[in-house]
């Protein structure tokens, strides 16, 4: 193919095309070229066609010279950055980068009945500033196949990783070691977003976020009811501590908790492998919470269809969960007990809960372990009497 048509072909469509500027260009310079005396005795020898393909060419590549200029070249470029600079200035970001502000990442094993809705929830979203990250544990069905489908229809931006199966706790740091977002929430496979969540969250970072916060939290809403699970926040309270949150009652099982993603990032890996999967994100948050308070929303971040058992109360649940896992839920208690946003009354109630925990676990060091020594002191009769109803009723 002829360099000229190639040129052309790969020319910035506003540019004038190359054969008008490179006639423009010969037709000045036959102006401007002085005439002198014609010659009638002499006439020169006609081109062969190898000079005149030569010429030809020469013409070509002047032309070409032209259209490579760099105010034709760069024009477009910086063109370009405006537009993109003025569409993130009018959406209230000071600067361009990162591209999304929040990451959803979803830990998924075998839960490929359940994506889809939650794939559904998240391209109807009013605010596309977000992407979706979801986790493979090494499911054995076709969620692979389903998420790499998801990815061909480029709805959303959607980032895929697959894992040997090590648990949530695994999860979540690979998803933090991959989130380049500012904000970043944990979606599980079973749970979808309204579709105004990622507005709602976008805007309210925005208008009152900022590095003196830790996140945003808001409210986990029943499928069938759209009511919140739970209590809602204190309609006078604009941000809050999470550890004052948590001795009020507010967890992670009625609330959904956005977070910094470098916050989060450091606390989970601090976070051991001593603690169960399903109190990793809640023993991160509350160390990060401890620190810097998070807004509060009154809005649904979630929408769950989990039904909740109702005929097991909630202290006979976590009493029956003390037996199975007693190490992670005395190396909860104990960062209970030493909250500094918490109450006096929670921080007793947390050594109670410590002392019978230890002692399911088969600890003998309880007071030598314990950084609060004197509140462990307090509380060791009635953690004793609490390990001793926990062993006899579910301990074999």
């Amino acid at each position: 193919m002829p360099l000229r048509a190639i040129w052309t072909r790969h020319t910035y469509p506003s540019a004038p095309h190359a054969d008008s500027r490179c006639a423009t260009a010969n037709a000045k310079a036959s102006t401007t070229r002085p005439s002198g005396p014609k010659s009638t005795s002499l006439k020169k020898p006609p081109k062969s066609s190898a000079l005149k393909n030569k010429s030809t060419s020469s013409n070509q590549i002047t032309g070409m010279k032209i259209c490579c200029s760099p105010q034709h070249i760069l024009m477009p470029v910086y063109i370009n950055c405006l537009k993109i600079i003025w569409q993130y200035h009018s959406l209230g970001l000071s600067h361009p980068l990162p591209m999304n502000l929040l990451t959803v990442f979803t830990p998924a094993f075998n839960s490929a009945h359940t994506l889809r809705r939650l794939y559904e929830s998240l391209v109807t979203q009013s605010c596309p500033d977000f992407e979706w990250l979801v986790i493979d544990n090494g499911s054995s069905d076709f969620t692979q196949q389903l998420i790499e489908g998801f990815k061909r229809e480029g709805r959303i931006h959607i980032a895929y990783i697959r894992q040997e199966h090590g648990g949530p706790h695994n999860a979540y740091h690979t998803a933090y070691a991959n989130i380049s977002t500012e904000l970043c929430v944990c979606i599980d496979a079973d749970n979808f977003m309204p579709e105004d969540a990622v507005e709602t969250i976008a805007t309210n970072w925005r208008e009152k976020g900022g590095t003196a916060n830790a996140g945003i939290i808001g409210l986990n809403c029943h499928m069938d009811t759209m009511e919140a699970i739970g209590r809602r926040f204190p309609e006078d309270i604009a941000k809050a501590y999470f550890p004052e949150l948590y001795a009020q009652g507010f967890n992670l099982h009625n609330c959904t908790p956005v977070t910094r993603t470098d916050l989060m990032r450091d606390a989970v890996i601090h976070t051991g492998d001593d603690v169960d999967d399903d109190l990793t994100l809640l023993y991160a948050l509350l160390q990060i919470s401890d620190s810097l308070p998070m807004l509060t929303a009154n809005e649904c971040f979630s929408i769950t269809d989990t039904q909740v058992r109702m005929d097991i109360s909630p202290q006979e649940s976590i009493f029956k969960r003390y037996a199975e896992s007693p190490r992670s839920f005395a190396r909860l208690r104990h960062l209970e007990m030493r909250l500094k946003h918490t109450s006096l009354r929670h921080s007793y109630r947390s050594a109670m809960h410590y002392v019978a925990c230890i002692l399911l676990a088969g600890g003998h060091d309880i007071i030598m372990d314990s950084r609060h020594k004197a509140l462990t002191i307090l509380a060791g009769i009635p953690g004793y009497i609490m390990y001793r109803y926990i062993s006899h009723r579910y301990k074999r």
